[in-house]
């Protein structure tokens, strides 16, 4: 089994990952501020999308992946660029009639 050293103890400081996330948890970025600058109040989340726990790729026998039960040497995880905008406050709808039923087409 891999060891993760304790937070903060490896080599480039958890702060440089660029192809892969770090395979122990240490690359993980969220956060959350609140804007209520316009109309709504929004809050907006910021994530890298690195899982935030132990995430050794096992059972693909790939490169940096172990064998069907076998721990690997690497992740499969991969940073990526996630920001989303939604209410500060949700609120539950009151009325539902002017959401669009099953459509095939782009809504806005």
């Amino acid at each position: 089994q891999h060891t993760c050293a304790a937070p903060g103890d490896n080599d480039d400081g958890g702060s440089s990952y660029d192809a892969f996330c770090d395979m122990c948890g240490a690359s993980a970025e969220y956060s959350e501020t609140i804007d209520t600058s316009g109309t709504y109040a929004k809050r907006t989340i910021v994530s890298n999308g690195c899982p935030n726990h132990y995430a050794v790729c096992t059972g693909k026998d790939t490169d940096g992946c172990g064998d069907v039960g076998e721990e690997g040497d690497g992740t499969q995880a991969t940073p990526q660029d996630f920001s989303f905008d939604v209410p500060a406050y949700p609120v539950i709808a009151t009325d539902t009639t002017d959401w669009p039923g099953c459509v095939t087409y782009e809504i806005g």
